[in-house]
């Protein structure tokens, strides 16, 4: 009789807290395309979306590929190795949904290719891909590429939410119940071997 007490005690303090507990964090649209001239501040939005509040911390990296590779190992360069200024928030308390403004600006004409990639503390994380592409234009003085970049336009966020994508991830509570079953299972095989003693 004890055992048993001891066993239902063992199973209903887990079921007190959360069962499992996840983080389900979503990044809107999966690309970005940037398209204007080399030296001209190129903007535009994207959404993060989380059910939960959740800090995230974002980074950037860029490929020195010729085509576009969607394969994030190949993207080990900083936006600064391709002489790219690219600015947006490092750190964000998302609410539901936040709407970040990402701005880009290349020195050289050509076809860039990024991903920015938020993440919270529990390893969960999202990412866009992002695609420059920068034409050199004779007629662009630096003097109206210095006045644009004071008013560089911000874009309509995507309105399609086809492209969000949801990631999810048991957290320390799941590992903490799979330790109960296993010493459960002992405890049970404990008490079996003492019965047929």
């Amino acid at each position: 009789m004890r055992v048993v007490k001891i066993i239902s005690f063992i199973i209903i303090i887990p079921l007190l807290f959360d069962f499992v507990s996840s983080v389900k964090l979503g990044i809107s649209p999966a690309q970005v395309d940037f398209e204007g001239y080399a030296g001209e501040s190129l903007c535009k939005k994207i959404n993060l979306i989380s059910e939960t509040n959740e800090l995230v911390a974002g980074i950037d990296r860029w490929s020195n590929e010729k085509t576009f590779i969607k394969e994030i190992n190949r993207y080990t360069l900083n936006s600064s190795n391709l002489d790219i200024e690219f600015n947006y928030p490092k750190e964000i308390l998302i609410e539901n949904k936040s709407e970040i403004n990402l701005c880009v600006k290349g020195k050289e004409a050509g076809t860039f290719y990024g991903a920015i990639i938020y993440k919270t503390n529990k390893s969960v994380a999202v990412g866009s891909w992002i695609v420059l592409n920068l034409t050199k234009n004779e007629n662009y003085s630096e003097d109206k590429l210095a006045a644009n970049d004071k008013k560089a336009p911000s874009q309509k966020p995507a309105e399609s939410k086809k492209n969000i994508i949801l990631f999810s991830f048991l957290s320390s509570n799941s590992i903490l119940m799979l330790i109960l079953l296993y010493l459960l299972i002992k405890l049970w095989t404990i008490l079996k071997k003492k019965r047929t003693i």
